[in-house]
């Protein structure tokens, strides 16, 4: 193995002095000699390993942006074969055989690693991957020995599953070899002899022999392509069944008497003996269009010849092989269905019947062609040379047997005339289609034929005399028809209902004449019946269907138009009335060409010639209406064709309005060209030539936004790209390099303008869809998006101070339950030992407990956004304040000074926060001057304008104070002006800050719908500018401190908590108040001490947050106990305590003092006092 001198390294570690423990290890090692590259966290790392290759990785799982067992799998999405050597301060032996099955070579556990377990680790790791490399490489060069191999190999095991196939199997089977890998084969294996399986137009021969495949019983079977092979047997044995087919054919025609049933017998052996796919007879008629006439067939494609128009005259259904073969007296071959253009209109018909080939054989009477023979064949090029003389030689006994069938029917026809005509006229009264009868009033006479007893559902003559004489007549209107008869001679003729056999009624269509003798005497009465109920009913549906689509027609959204031959208008639905102005009959004979403008009759001509010719068209057409105006339509046209043209129907859509907007469309194409120049966007475009780009066009807008001539990009194709930042430069020319397919691209870059600016530049170019590889055109643009940078910027330091609100949010609350019963214990103790040595201790817990509170503020500041009470405040007075702090406090080498105009509106804030924004932003002036300077706080009164507001995302027009704190300290960097409002970032050394300072400023100015701004240079100071919205409508009111009597008066109070220090310490102070308290550790327990004392409770004293019942469920239940008594919730969050009731409940915030919780106490005691007296006095 070769000789290992040096390894390269990545360490993906956070913890700085884990990293620095792990290099010592390391550099101990001499040969090899680590070489260690060290990042914090897996963004990094991801991105070190783009542009390095390192030979191995140390990875820790924990990592600031990725944890346990993840890391893992996001490093091995990102890189497979690098070794991965992971880190852990866990010892968890079930944790490192996961990390080990998701792709870790090994697991070391931090502060038991030695140097050598390391170093041995790290080779063995690395000797281990270099062999599976190595192992490989030999898999891939066998790999490649088998997918080019000329014979297809599939490897197949017992139960007939495709287990491995190369690159050959693949293409004889059609399929990629990927696709076949767990495939059912489809059929049995057969061991030890060929077996053969068709795949497409491929006959494949298969060998297999039995092996042993990843320790299983298998088949290794070899293939071959035998197609051309098996086509040469083919041949030979189609040649046999055309010797056996003319051999069978002429049996047919010594045995067959039927001129039909012969060529259908033919017909079924050319099929059946001959192996062909479908044969059909046609005889050539002497008509007008010289049609073929199919009389027999054989195949399964029959639907093939009903659908079919074939000629035999020189016209476009003539030009197919039946048409030249009758013409021409030879046969005509089509060896190819798919190209032969003279089966060109029926191909279509042809594939779907899988006519690959076929010919027409002539069936002649001498020199004169009567027919002909079409045989089809499913091979491309079927008919050789032999094979057509054989199929001609049948086609001449064809015709032969159909002349001797004929003129022996023509013999036996005339010998059987005179017999039929006798049958015929015998049975001619029985036979015809139609009732007939004969009938006599004295019932001697009466016939009636085989027609009128099914008619009438009767079986025999008798029967059906005695019911007409019994009835009267089968008519319902017998009576009358005879009294009509008894005057008139003629054949009276009527439409009437007759009865029947099975008493039902139907309606025939009645001839009746009466026979007289010669004195003018009645002797009988004959005639014929029709049913027509059929009909009846046919024409009273059809009257239905036509009121019914005479409705449709009427309705439609669209004109119809109806056309004669002539163009003469013979039918307008009212819709196409309504277009044009007319009533419909108006237009009813009019010349449909009299409704076109005159410049658009041409168009119309021209459009009505394409239908004389049978096309169906649509088009454009400008109409002239009734009242002079013009009417544009889009013209739909259908030809009405019987066996010639007829006329057409039109259906017609108003299209003006679309016209107009297509001209206003027009109008604002050319406003937008003209435009161009003025856009923000410069257009361009560009020769792709390999993966160059060069420009070809660009506009003149360019030198706007850029300052470059558009020549001097077309001149010099190099100067853009030079000019791209080198930090995106390289990333940018492979992006374009790796394009290879059309679509639109585009990239976000920084290039350097005319200035020596650096902007930032939205590219997209467009690959066309006819693209090739080498050279082409593209089309682009290219955007100055350096604003909307800016704003991206600041919409994610706005994101991140969100994410983070909730991390802080949510220790708010335990660390207020924590300090609530320091505040309260601290007061109780001042009041219990008044010890002077005591106080100094209790005031230094009270002063802690202080500063956790108010550091709790400024988390619930930044994280729930929480808003003191606004008032209107003089921020002269604040500014003040501060300035008192900042003389007593600050050291004597910062020069301070300030400047407020006197007469500086008022604002509506929370006076508490707004200190807390000047003093933060103070405290950073004073660090950011360690050996002295000068700070300034001014406040002025700003107006915004609209056009400041648009230059300014976050501010709004209207009147505002501008505060600004001014330092000539260090400056901030360019690169962390960015970062300053972010959570928990500072800049101090660790203890000296908690980076919660600005991020809270940041807050409270949002809360009062303010903003800030930074402006600050390295060395040249830093000053911030705070914008508060003023109020000058606002009464500032002085506060004033009236002390208060506070003390209870033995009412009774229900404390709820779960915390037991926080119950404890409210108790004892309430006791020592003068209160009695009752005490529950939990929302259930509160409501069933309450449902025991709630005549005797005053007042009821709960947490909001509790485990089995909540703050919320509590005081529902306990204002079902009784909805008067009073409630004050108490949270180390701010909440809206939901109970559905209509009176608001007491929110008392923790961390709190003694003072604050009896004051709130003593206001909802005495505001439900004066209510009840209230009630009482009414």
């Amino acid at each position: 193995m070769e000789e290992i001198k040096e390894i390269q390294i990545l360490m993906i570690e956070d913890d700085p002095d884990d990293a620095l423990i792990i290099k010592d290890l390391l550099c101990e090692s001499k040969d090899p000699a680590f070489v260690v590259d060290h990042v914090y966290d897996l963004k990094n790392g991801l991105e070190f390993l783009q542009t390095n290759n390192p030979d191995i990785i140390l990875l820790d799982l924990n990592l600031p942006d990725s944890s346990g067992l993840d890391t893992i799998r996001a490093l091995r999405s990102y890189t497979q074969n690098l070794p991965v050597i992971v880190i852990s301060g866990h010892s968890d032996q079930m944790l490192a055989m996961e990390a080990v099955k998701i792709g870790a070579h090994d697991y070391l556990v931090k502060g038991i690693i030695s140097a050598p377990i390391l170093r041995r680790v790290l080779l063995y790791g690395l000797n281990r991957h270099n062999l599976r490399r190595s192992l490989t490489e030999n898999i891939e060069q066998y790999d490649i020995i088998i997918e080019n191999n000329i014979f297809g190999i599939l490897i197949i095991d017992n139960s007939g599953v495709i287990q491995f196939s190369n690159k050959k199997a693949g293409e004889l089977l059609g399929k990629d070899p990927e696709d076949l890998i767990k495939q059912d084969f489809g059929i049995p294996v057969v061991q030890n002899r060929a077996f053969h399986l068709q795949a497409g137009d491929r006959m494949i021969e298969l060998r297999s022999r039995p092996i042993v495949w990843q320790k299983q019983q298998a088949y290794f079977v070899s293939m071959y392509d035998v197609t051309e092979r098996l086509k040469s047997e083919q041949r030979y044995q189609a040649l046999n069944r055309v010797y056996r087919m003319l051999l069978k054919a002429n049996e047919a025609l010594f045995q067959m008497h039927d001129e039909n049933s012969l060529l259908k017998e033919i017909c079924k052996i050319v099929v059946e003996e001959g192996g062909y796919h479908f044969a059909w007879v046609g005889f050539a008629d002497n008509d007008r269009h010289k049609t073929v006439r199919p009389v027999a067939y054989f195949g399964r494609e029959e639907h093939y010849i009903k659908g079919i128009k074939i000629s035999w005259g020189k016209n476009k259904f003539g030009q197919g092989p039946t048409g030249r073969a009758i013409r021409s007296g030879q046969a005509v071959t089509v060896q190819n269905w798919s190209k032969d253009p003279i089966v060109a209109p029926w191909r279509k018909n042809g594939k779907c019947f899988n006519f690959k080939a076929s010919i027409a054989l002539p069936l002649k009477n001498g020199d004169e062609t009567f027919g002909a023979l079409n045989i089809y064949s499913k091979e491309q090029i079927s008919f050789e040379p032999l094979e057509t003389e054989l199929l001609l030689k049948l086609a001449g006994n064809l015709s032969y047997g159909i002349q001797n069938l004929r003129l022996k029917k023509a013999k036996e026809k005339n010998e059987q005339a005179l017999a039929e005509s006798y049958t015929r006229f015998r049975n001619l009264f029985n036979s015809v289609p139609v009732a007939l009868y004969i009938f006599s009033m004295d019932e001697k006479l009466f016939e009636a034929n085989s027609f009128f007893l099914k008619m009438t559902g009767f079986e025999k003559v008798e029967d059906l005399k005695a019911f007409a004489f019994k009835h009267g007549g089968m008519s319902v209107e017998a009576d009358k028809v005879l009294k009509v008869l008894e005057t008139e001679d003629a054949i009276h003729e009527l439409e009437t209902q007759w009865r029947t056999n099975n008493g039902n009624l139907i309606w025939v269509k009645e001839s009746i004449r009466v026979v007289r003798d010669h004195q003018g005497k009645i002797l009988y009465y004959e005639g014929m019946a029709e049913d027509i109920t059929a009909r009846k009913a046919a024409e009273q549906a059809l009257k239905a269907s036509e009121q019914k689509y005479r409705r449709i027609v009427d309705l439609a959204q669209e004109g119809i138009w109806m056309l004669d031959a002539r163009a003469r208008t013979t039918f307008v639905n009212q819709k196409m009335a309504d277009m044009l102005g007319y009533e419909a009959q108006e237009m009813i004979g009019r010349n449909y060409f009299d409704f076109i403008v005159k410049d658009n009759k041409k168009e119309a001509v021209a459009q009505w010639h394409k239908q004389l010719q049978g096309k169906n068209i649509q088009h454009e057409l400008c109409f002239l209406k009734k009242d002079g105006t013009k009417m544009w339509g889009l013209v739909s046209s259908r030809p009405i064709l019987e066996e010639d043209f007829q006329g057409a129907l039109k259906m017609v859509v108003d299209i003006t309005e679309k016209k107009l907007i297509n001209q206003q469309l027009e109008e604002t194409n050319r406003q937008l060209m003209s435009l161009l120049e003025s856009s923000s966007a410069v257009i361009y475009s560009a020769r792709w030539h390999n993966g160059m780009v060069a420009p070809l066009q660009i506009t003149a807008n360019l030198k706007n936004i850029f300052g470059y001539e558009p020549q001097e990009l077309i001149n010099n194709p190099d100067l853009w790209i030079n000019n791209i930042h080198p930090e995106d430069k390289e990333q940018v020319i492979q992006a374009i390099t790796r394009i290879n397919q059309p679509g639109k691209y585009s990239f976000e870059y920084r290039v350097k303008d005319r200035a020596g600016n650096y902007l930032w530049v939205y590219d997209e170019m467009r690959i066309p869809a006819d693209w090739r590889e080498g050279t082409f055109t593209i089309h682009g643009l290219w955007i100055d998006i350096t604003e909307k940078k800016k704003l991206e910027g600041q919409f994610l330091r706005a994101q991140r101070m969100e994410s983070l609100g909730a991390l802080a949010g949510g220790i708010a609350h335990d660390l207020n339950n924590i300090l609530t019963p320091i505040l309260l214990a601290t007061e109780v103790l001042r009041m219990r030992d008044k010890k002077p040595a005591n106080e100094k201790v209790m005031h230094m817990i009270e002063s802690s407990a202080q500063r956790g509170k108010e550091l709790i503020q400024q988390i619930l500041s930044f994280a729930r956004g929480v808003e003191g009470e606004h008032k209107p405040v003089q921020v002269r007075h604040i500014i003040a304040e501060v300035g008192r702090i900042i003389k007593e406090t600050f050291p004597k080498s910062i020069n301070f000074k300030m400047s407020v105009a006197k007469d500086l509106w008022p604002v509506l804030a929370d006076a508490t926060q707004i200190n807390q924004v000047l003093m933060n932003l103070c405290v950073n002036a004073r660090d950011a001057m360690p050996e002295g300077g000068k700070l300034e706080i001014r406040a002025e009164n700003v107006v915004f304008d609209e056009h400041y507001s648009l230059m300014h995302q976050t501010a709004q027009p209207g009147d505002y104070i501008k505060i600004s704190v001014i330092d000539s300290g260090q400056g901030i960097p360019e690169k962390l002006i960015n970062k300053i409002f972010d959570p928990f970032f500072s800049t101090k050394e660790v203890g000296k800050g908690t980076g919660l300072g600005l991020s809270t400023v940041h807050t409270i100015i949002q809360q009062h719908n303010g903003f800030i701004n930074v402006y600050s240079e390295p060395g040249n100071g830093t000053t911030f500018n705070v914008y508060l919205p003023a109020n000058k409508s606002a009464e500032v009111e002085e506060s004033r401190e009236i002390a208060e009597d506070l003390k209870g008066e033995g009412q009774t109070i229900l404390v709820i908590d779960d915390e037991a220090a926080i119950r404890e310490i409210i108790s004892n102070t309430l006791k020592d108040n003068g209160y009695r308290v009752l005490t529950a550790s939990d929302g259930a327990q509160g409501v069933a001490i309450f449902a025991q004392q709630k005549n005797k409770t005053d007042l009821v004293l709960t947490d909001i947050s509790m485990p089995y019942m909540d703050g919320h469920s509590a005081i529902r239940s306990i204002l079902k106990i009784n909805p008067d008594v009073d409630i004050i919730a108490m949270s180390g969050l701010e909440h809206d305590v939901k109970v559905d009731i209509n009176r608001p409940i007491k929110m008392l915030n923790k961390p709190f003092t003694s003072q604050k919780l009896l004051k709130t106490m003593k206001e909802v005691l005495a505001v439900s006092t004066k209510t009840k007296e209230k009630q009482t006095a009414n």
